[in-house]
């Protein structure tokens, strides 16, 4: 060794081997160097390019190589309870999962949040949880695994935590799932049913007298620190936003320009703008529900991946691209 450094003999110069003693030239390489330059690295995963802000990430796939926690805890029909983790390719585990579930059904009591902030989505209540497996089958859409509501009672829920930049009001949600209902479906809430906590209504499709679209609602204040005022903006009316999976996202540039925005599939399909302040109370985030806690809206919704992030990410066009390659939702 050399100040601790490693070496290999690589060539000997001018060597004659009928002599004992003699002085020779010889080439040297640095192991450790060598290694380095050789050794394929491990492919980086969405957190560890675009994990910036980020604020919480729910998965069926691995998010994040530091994460080293299990993907989701699952109930099955004997009332079991274990953590599935994923398998050597970053995704979930489903011959854990199918193990563990038989020829039963599977139902997600805790979603983990994968950002390191410790927001889980979680469903004590057994009637309110979301399946997983059905009748010893992974739920799967475009041959991924998939959270599925059946019933109108099921949503998930994480504590009390701001979504919306403290400072600014802005903010970035995408999410992959499928509406089947043309109306009054709901993949990501940040509502309540106390005034001073409404925030949002990421990412949900029409109403009743408005059907196939997708929808972004936004409550503000003049302080800020309440959704008293409501400011909805929603897309015209396309079929391709019902029975399809699709990447579906809700932008806000924050108080300064007011400007928010609906995404579909990698761009913008409706923009407008709000007129106060952004409420930035805490509140709590919402699976399958607006955040009102009461789920009596339109059922058979999914959901595979749902990234918050606590600014308006001028990167957004190459976070929908990595979630697309890994979907494959849209060309």
């Amino acid at each position: 060794t050399l100040m601790g450094q490693r070496f290999i003999l690589n060539k000997v110069k001018d060597f004659d081997p009928m002599l004992d003693e003699q002085m020779v030239e010889v080439e040297l390489l640095a192991v450790d160097a060598f290694r380095s330059s050789e050794e394929v690295q491990p492919a980086l995963l969405l957190l560890d390019e675009y994990g910036e802000d980020n604020r919480v990430a729910y998965s069926v796939r691995k998010l994040c190589t530091a994460y080293t926690g299990s993907c989701m805890r699952v109930r099955n029909d004997s009332s079991v309870e274990l953590d599935i983790g994923f398998d050597s390719s970053g995704n979930l585990d489903e011959s854990a999962l199918l193990t563990h579930c038989g020829s039963g059904d599977g139902f997600v009591t805790i979603w983990y949040d994968q950002s390191g902030n410790g927001y889980n989505m979680v469903q004590a209540t057994t009637s309110r949880q979301p399946l997983i497996v059905s009748s010893g089958a992974v739920i799967k859409e475009n041959g991924k695994p998939t959270l599925f509501k059946d019933t109108t009672s099921q949503f998930m829920q994480t504590s009390a935590i701001n979504v919306v930049n403290t400072t600014n009001g802005a903010f970035t949600t995408l999410a992959v799932g499928k509406y089947t209902s043309s109306y009054r479906s709901h993949l990501l809430g940040h509502d309540s049913a106390t005034t001073s906590k409404r925030v949002a209504q990421f990412m949900r499709n029409g109403h009743t007298s408005a059907t196939n679209r997708l929808r972004l609602i936004v409550f503000t204040a003049s302080t800020g620190q309440s959704g008293s005022t409501t400011k909805q903006i929603e897309t015209a009316s396309n079929t391709a936003y019902i029975g399809n999976q699709i990447l579906q996202g809700a932008t806000s540039e924050g108080d300064t320009t007011k400007a928010i925005a609906i995404r579909y599939n990698g761009g913008n399909v409706q923009t407008g703008t709000y007129t106060l302040l952004q409420n930035k109370r805490a509140s709590e985030l919402t699976l399958f529900d607006t955040g009102r806690n009461s789920p009596g809206d339109s059922p058979d919704t999914y959901c595979q991946e749902v990234i918050c992030y606590q600014a308006n990410k001028s990167d957004i066009a190459d976070i929908e691209s990595n979630i697309n390659t890994y979907f494959t939702i849209y060309s």
